[in-house]
C-alpha cells in the first residue's frame, strides 16, 4: 500500500486517525471546509490556441465563399440550392449577384 501524502492533490486534505485515538469530528470538518484550493495540475491545463492571422483566415474563407457563389450563378439555375464547399450549408440562389 502506497502511504498517503498530504502534498498529493489526491490526498488532500489528509487527516491521520491513529489506533486509540479520540476522532475530532470538528477537525475533520474544519480541514474539507477551510482546506487552500490546491493549483490545477500542468498536464491538464487548456493550452491557448495563438492564430495570429485569424482576420487574415476568416477574410479568405469569406472571399472563396463569395467568388464560389459568383461562380456558381452560371452552373446553376435560379430557385435551386448550392452546396458550399467545406461547409454543410445549401446557397439558396434565388436571384443573380453582381460583384
Amino acid at each position: 500500500m502506497e502511504v498517503p501524502q498530504e502534498k498529493n492533490r489526491w490526498d488532500h486534505p489528509l487527516i491521520v486517525i491513529r489506533e486509540n485515538q479520540e476522532i475530532s469530528f470538528e477537525d475533520i470538518l474544519s480541514s474539507l471546509i477551510t482546506t487552500r484550493q490546491l493549483p490545477d495540475p500542468v498536464a491538464t491545463k487548456g493550452q491557448k490556441v495563438q492564430v495570429h492571422d485569424y482576420v487574415y483566415q476568416v477574410d479568405r474563407v469569406t472571399q472563396n465563399t463569395i467568388e464560389f457563389i459568383l461562380n456558381a450563378q452560371e452552373l446553376y439555375p435560379e430557385g435551386s440550392e448550392v452546396p458550399i464547399p467545406d461547409s454543410t450549408l445549401l446557397y439558396p440562389y434565388s436571384h443573380k449577384l453582381t460583384s
